[in-house]
């Protein structure tokens, strides 16, 4: 009895065992079976109907499926190629049924049902009807299909599947079929081919999994489909990659109006003779001479003013563990009339002003005001900046920068367009950044830059998780249009005959003080190694931005002063780290820093961030996938 007992319960376990999956997969969404019937037509479109039978639980499948067919890929070269999408009938257990379509970002969706009405649970067969056209390969021996047959983005396990592909009718034979099956780039052989005339059928072997497919390929005679003519492949390459194209010409007619500009506005008189010039041209202090020689105002001229200003006995310069702070001083007399109302409208009746954010209003005006003054007295004399064009050059750039983001709207889709604009908006931040970050040197820019770059990358990235079959080549476009706005803002800038006699001059003060370039100084008298010398041009040294090549030429006499009795002490500047005037690194960094500080305490706080078998499944036309809603 006892031995009785336990072959029931071993037999009541083991069909519990092998039922339980039987049990669960019937109390599971999936998709019974899925026939694709594919016709290929001698006008080179595509004739499909597909029958999907689901069983539906109400777990995904609530009211019906929903069915994504891709009409947007893209090629080897990175262009966009598009095909068409024509439903013609979609039927539930062949009946007509209740559908809508939306567009999607490479393609689009048809949900069946309706929104208020809910199946109950069972199994249903869905029919769908389309045409689909440009799907055929055209090659110099031969054409082809390569046709996803079961797409790759079903939701569920496909336990049967049937694919059928015919060859018009009274047409030869196929030349070769093969198959693929599994995961999107796998090369699975799990199905059995029957090739009869002109029509080839697969069959899986085993289900496929959620997010496996099938993809059939049959190549044929040449002639059996209407290869399209140049001319019908002109227009469709056409519409396929108007963005990058609209992009294209917005470089070339940019580029032409750039040339006509600068040939007629921005070209420079000829340059005079340059000689070594011993003092600074008359009437032109460290920071004019720097806002000349640039033609325009950066963060640096309003340093150098301060330390020109601090050096002529108007303020002292002080540093406390690179927190910085100006003191007014009585000695004014070297001032021209606008430098001493600028260094009063700074310290207004204080006698010490700290440089930080608290104080950001009046070191900001003063800025203002600095610009303010260089302009009226050498900005139009001297130089234009024909802005006026080149903001031109910059709205039409715009204009066909968006006229291509709006493109790519596709419907009711706007993911395209989002992506591509912000990776658009972000190449005109970079174009601003290195122009304002160029005068100051490649080593300043390289910060901005490489934030900027990231940013762009990460753009790059979010357009391909919103499209995985978005174009690359509107990016080369962006690239050259951004060089060429960049290129031009400096070309444009021209001086007048006399803005370039000054800068003649300007170019020879930089000789003399350049002392490291012996061979243009054989016939130039060099500094004299005196303090006097070295604190007279040094604020000219920082409007080159050669403060160290200065600074390292003074090195010894700097040394040997401060060796001295009482040591050498600058009337102009206090700080804890006085003794390494005698390096000649030393003054860059004091630059830097200082400049820095300045730059920090002109903007309010928190104002600024700081931070053949060549196959594989999915491979081909068609596709797509689905699920329930």
């Amino acid at each position: 009895m006892k031995n009785v007992i336990k072959t029931l319960v071993f037999s009541l376990f083991l069909s519990l065992f092998f039922a339980g999956p039987l049990f669960c997969q019937e109390n599971t969404e999936r998709i019974l079976s899925l026939i694709s019937d594919t016709q290929i037509n001698k006008d080179g479109s595509l004739s499909v109907r597909e029958e999907i039978t689901v069983m539906a639980l109400g777990d995904k499948i609530k009211r019906g499926i929903y069915r994504d067919f891709p009409t947007k890929y893209t090629d080897k070269n990175g262009r966009v190629f598009k095909t068409t999408f024509d439903l013609i009938e979609v039927l539930r257990d062949g009946r007509t049924e209740n559908y809508f379509q939306k567009s999607v970002d490479n393609g689009f969706r048809v949900y069946i049902g309706r929104e208020d009405y809910f199946l109950p649970q069972g199994q249903y067969t869905y029919t769908f009807v389309y045409k689909t056209n440009r799907q055929i390969g055209f090659f110099k021996d031969h054409d082809e299909l390569f046709w996803n047959a079961i797409g790759n983005g079903w939701d569920f396990q496909i336990e049967t599947a049937k694919a059928r592909v015919m060859l018009p009718e009274g047409t030869h034979d196929f030349i070769e079929t093969d198959a693929y099956t599994g995961a999107y780039g796998q090369q699975g052989k799990d199905f059995i081919k029957n090739v009869s005339g002109g029509a080839a059928e697969f069959v899986i072997t085993k289900p496929l999994a959620p997010y496996e497919g099938l993809s059939v390929f049959g190549s044929f005679k040449k002639g059996i489909v209407k290869e399209p003519t140049n001319q019908e492949k002109l227009v469709s390459f056409i519409s396929d990659n108007i963005a990058w194209l609209i992009l294209l010409l917005g470089v070339i007619i940019i580029f032409v109006y750039y040339i006509m500009v600068w040939s007629i506005f921005g070209k420079d008189p000829n340059k005079g003779v340059i000689i070594p010039m011993y003092q600074p041209p008359e009437g032109f202090g460290a920071a004019a001479v720097r806002y000349v020689k640039n033609m325009g105002f950066d963060a640096k001229v309003f340093t150098i003013f301060l330390l020109d200003m601090a050096i002529k006995g108007a303020l002292v310069i002080k540093n406390n563990n690179d927190e910085y702070s100006l003191e007014k001083k009585d000695g004014t007399g070297n001032l021209s009339p606008w430098e001493n109302k600028i260094v009063s409208g700074l310290f207004g009746g204080a006698k010490e002003l700290q440089l930080t954010n608290a104080n950001y209003l009046r070191i900001g005006a003063t800025k203002n005001m600095l610009e303010g003054e260089l302009s009226t007295n050498y900005k139009k004399s001297l130089f234009v900046l024909n802005s006026g064009y080149f903001s031109f050059g910059v709205v039409l750039s715009a204009i066909f920068t968006l006229v291509s983001c709006f493109s790519l709207v596709d419907g009711k889709d706007s993911s395209n367009f989002i992506f591509y604009f912000i990776a658009s908006f972000l190449w005109f931040v970079m174009c601003k950044s290195f122009r304002d970050y160029f005068v100051l040197g490649i080593k300043k820019a390289i910060v901005p830059g490489v934030i900027v770059a990231i940013i762009s990358v990460v753009a790059f990235s979010m357009t391909f998780v919103g499209s995985y079959n978005f174009s690359l080549l509107p990016y080369p476009c962006l690239f050259l249009l951004t060089v060429l706005n960049f290129i031009f803002y400096i070309l444009l800038k021209a001086p007048t005959k006399h803005g370039r006699e000054i800068m003649d001059k300007i170019d020879g003060l930089k000789m003399y003080l350049n002392v490291a370039e012996k061979d243009e100084l054989r016939v130039a008298k060099l500094p004299q190694k005196k303090i006097s010398e070295f604190e007279k041009f040094l604020p000219y040294a920082f409007a080159f931005d050669i403060e160290n090549k200065w600074s390292e030429y003074f090195a010894e006499t700097i040394s040997a002063a401060q060796a001295q009795p009482g040591g050498y002490t600058p009337y102009w500047y206090y700080g804890s780290n006085i003794l390494l005037f005698s390096n000649a690194g030393f003054m860059n960094s004091f630059g830097s820093s200082l400049n820095s500080a300045i730059s920090s305490a002109s903007v309010a706080p928190g104002s600024r961030s700081y931070g053949g078998g060549g196959g594989f499944s999915g491979g081909g036309g068609g596709g797509g996938g689905g699920g329930g809603w």
